[in-house]
């Protein structure tokens, strides 16, 4: 069977949980099927009302009619057409689902705001027409003639996007249009809006592609951050927690990302905080591998691989009670600490687990067992349910 596996790829671009994910599903389907799967990504921008609609629009319009099956994931590669069509969801497009609304942005449209053209759109959806065609070809007319529209119609996020993409979304992911449903979280399959009504969704924990560490190691004087340098991620949290940890403790920060500016500033006047940027996997492994302690105490995140990644390498995860996805893989006490996102709370756990070794190489091995069984659930899911 021929597999088309289909992902965006953002500009500029960034490597993180989604892109890990699916290199390792293409790997595992190669690696444990006859299947032949292949990665067909296109690049997406988000930087703009109509960079978010033609991106929308190239998935609609990618022709995978020569593969047998199509594997989706992340917004907008989910309104691809094709008659076997598997859904795995890491999320849609935030900002106008459960980020929404931003800086007191309105539900609709305003009416002073609904040109002739605007109207039929909004007509259509209303209706719950099926013609994602002409609605774009509207679309595309309005461009074409954006200069003869207020310019706040096409904000980001804003009331006339998160129309359209709730809309584009309802007919891409309609059950006429998938066969199966997953997601790659509790979290994400309970997030409001991002399934149709009463279909079947299950949920199948991503896997871990890092390769696992000795569990036998030198651990150091450094706790580990690795993620995103975005303001989700709350980075500050754990630059600020340095102030109240043991003073030989140092902090690691690998990622790339929007906010590095602003937290090297923050950082600056701590010696014991250092960003190491980009790394290959080969470094990471081994930085996961002699770290104490992986701090990871994002906002509402959807999963996060890299508390699994830390997992497999026995290393003991810090997280926060409102991290969302996080709290599915960290069990207070058992295999990581939860606490409340507060400095002087995660400090306090980060010397913890610094001062009490064999406590937290207790956990790490419960880390890393959860690990071993979330991969083979995730192979036996591929095996068994995708391409049975």
């Amino acid at each position: 069977m021929k597999i088309a596996l289909v992902a965006p790829s953002p500009v500029p671009f960034q490597f993180g949980g989604t892109e890990s994910l699916v290199i390792e599903i293409q790997r595992l389907i190669h690696s444990h099927t006859p299947h032949r799967c292949e990665v067909l990504k296109i690049p997406i921008r988000e930087n703009s009302f109509w960079s978010i609609i033609e991106s929308y629009y190239a998935f609609h319009t990618l022709d995978v009619s020569h593969f047998d099956m199509v594997i989706s994931t992340k917004y907008p590669s989910y309104i691809v057409h094709h008659p076997c069509h598997i859904l795995y969801l890491v999320h849609p497009f935030r900002q106008v689902y459960d980020m929404y609304p931003a800086f007191g942005q309105p539900y609709e449209v305003p009416r002073e705001d609904r040109h002739r053209l605007v109207q039929d759109i909004l007509k259509r959806i209303q209706a719950g027409d099926n013609g994602v065609d002409e609605v774009f070809d509207l679309l595309f007319s309005i461009r074409n003639d954006r200069w003869s529209y207020p310019p706040g119609l096409f904000s980001v996020p804003g009331p006339f996007l998160r129309t359209l993409l709730h809309y584009f979304d309802k007919q891409a992911l309609s059950p006429s249009r998938i066969q199966k449903y997953y997601a790659i979280s509790e979290r994400v399959k309970n997030r409001e809006g991002y399934f149709p009504n009463n279909v079947p969704v299950k949920v199948l924990y991503p896997p871990s592609s890092q390769r696992p560490c000795p569990e036998t190691r030198q651990s150091h004087h450094y706790a580990l951050s690795v993620s995103r340098l975005a303001s989700t991620k709350r980075i500050e949290l754990l630059i600020e927690s340095m102030d109240y940890v043991s003073p030989e403790i140092h902090l690691k920060i690998v990622g790339e990302g929007p906010e590095e500016r602003k937290l090297r500033e923050l950082a600056d006047k701590n010696s014991r905080i250092e960003f190491l940027g980009f790394v290959t996997n080969q470094e990471l492994e081994g930085l996961y591998s002699s770290a104490f302690a992986l701090p990871f105490v994002p906002r509402d995140e959807e999963y996060g691989l890299v508390v699994l990644e830390a997992m497999h390498c026995h290393t003991p995860v810090i997280t926060a009670d409102d991290s969302g996805g996080p709290l599915e893989l960290v069990r207070d006490g058992v295999n990581g600490f939860i606490v409340n996102p507060n400095p002087k709370e995660i400090a306090s756990k980060i010397t913890y687990l610094y001062q009490n070794p064999g406590h937290a190489k207790e956990l790490g091995n419960k880390g890393h067992d959860l690990v071993d069984k979330i991969n083979r659930d995730f192979l036996k899911g591929i095996l068994t349910e995708w391409l049975e």
